[in-house]
């Protein structure tokens, strides 16, 4: 998710809220018919929630990334710094 975020750096996630369009989140996706397939975790910007789909933004290269519903296993909200200091 560079610039936005950087190789390595911390981000906390919030479960208590749901993540809305426009914020950043923490998703983890299985690729694959079975749920042994491949798992990822990626930092992404969501752009929208359907019953069937999840479209998710990655700025470098910029581009949308469409997932069927079935494939997110987790999706939380990164919290901004203002949420962390209670601003």
């Amino acid at each position: 998710m560079v610039p936005r975020y950087e190789p390595g750096e911390l981000v906390f996630i919030e479960r208590a809220r749901p993540p809305a369009p426009g914020d950043h989140v923490v998703v983890e996706i299985v690729e694959g018919p079975t749920s042994k397939d491949e798992r990822k975790a990626l930092i992404k910007k969501l752009v929208s929630v359907t019953t069937a789909t999840v479209r998710l933004e990655q700025y470098n290269p910029p581009k949308v990334l469409e997932y069927q519903r079935k494939q997110v296993l987790h999706m939380y909200r990164v919290m901004p710094l203002a949420d962390l200091l209670g601003t």
